[in-house]
């Protein structure tokens, strides 16, 4: 028999993909060496879990990382550099010129769709900025 220890919420600890830690050494089951060697390996997206002393697959999502909120908080600013910037230009001078866009639509209502996602991106990025404390 062999020691499988799980942490407070049930996931199997040392296991690969998440190689979670083990936070309490008398939170383990017993198991045979069969299902010790079926805990080592899982389906794409799964984790082993001890549900009732039984050990199962279970789909895991994946909490957000502070790095991961940073990397979406960075794409959305450079949005803002680039797309929205660009863009904002390129209809402005067309309305100033009188003229269409290419496809033939409106700069004006372009302008008002541009400045409506920026409004969503910017709550995007307040949130955030709130999720990471800054």
């Amino acid at each position: 028999m062999k020691k499988i220890y799980f942490n407070d919420n049930g996931w199997v600890c040392g296991r690969y993909p998440y190689n979670f830690k083990i936070e309490n050494e008398n939170n383990f089951v017993e198991v045979n060496d069969t299902d010790f060697e079926k805990t080592l390996s899982c389906q794409e997206h799964f984790a082993w879990k001890v549900v009732n002393g039984s050990l199962v697959e279970e789909r895991y999502e994946k909490d957000d990382t502070k790095e991961t909120l940073k990397q979406k908080m960075s794409q959305l600013k450079s949005w803002f550099d680039t797309y929205y910037t660009q863009h904002e230009q390129k209809y402005n001078r067309l309305i100033a010129l009188e003229r269409e866009c290419d496809d033939g639509s409106d700069p004006a209502d372009k302008l008002i769709e541009l400045y409506q996602e920026a409004e969503r991106n910017r709550k995007k990025i307040q949130e955030l900025e709130k999720m990471l404390g800054e």
